[in-house]
């Protein structure tokens, strides 16, 4: 079918899935906004694989997106993540959490603007976990360089006036544009 994505183990077998996100956004103040999203998903084999440690895999994750504009010129975006324990077929990995801070300032006639942002600040984000099988289990431990600043500037060129579109009259009535 159209749309439908299907996968196949080496073994014969087929697995369904299930997923949802959702978000939603929120005017906390006039000057702070906030969005927060989260997804799930949920696999099962439809015959169990010998050599699976589970027939089954589920993942979830929530982000909190705070935006906050103190004034014209400076603003500030707090970003945090979380991921739920994660399960696999034949793995497992721990909960995973960061969190992300930018701060901008508009210059140069609020022309112009200069940002930083430091990724995972606290320097959390860490992947851990078991890989398993029949007969064997591995602990692992993954650490990314995940503390990064990242420093930017923006300026603009000539004017946007902000153009707004001529729409066509039209007569929607029939349920036929015409």
């Amino acid at each position: 079918e159209e749309g439908v994505n299907l996968m196949s183990f080496i073994n014969g077998t087929t697995s369904n899935t299930i997923g949802a996100s959702l978000g939603f956004s929120l005017n906390v103040a006039k000057w702070w906004n906030t969005r927060v999203d989260g997804n799930f998903s949920y696999e099962k084999l439809e015959e169990p694989i010998e050599s699976f440690v589970r027939d089954y895999q589920r993942q979830a994750a929530v982000t909190f997106n705070n935006d906050l504009q103190f004034n014209k010129v400076l603003s500030a975006t707090i970003l945090y993540t979380y991921e739920f324990p994660y399960t696999s077929y034949f793995n497992y990995w721990g909960v995973t959490q960061y969190l992300d801070l930018g701060v901008r300032v508009k210059i140069l006639k609020q022309k112009g603007a200069v940002g930083i942002r430091v990724s995972d600040v606290f320097n959390t984000m860490v992947y851990q976990g078991v890989n398993s099988g029949i007969g064997f289990e591995q602990d692992f431990h993954y650490k990314p360089l995940s503390r990064i600043a990242l420093v930017s500037f923006n300026y603009k060129i000539g004017k946007s006036a902000g153009k707004t579109r001529k729409r066509k009259n039209r007569n929607y009535g029939s349920g036929f544009v015409e």
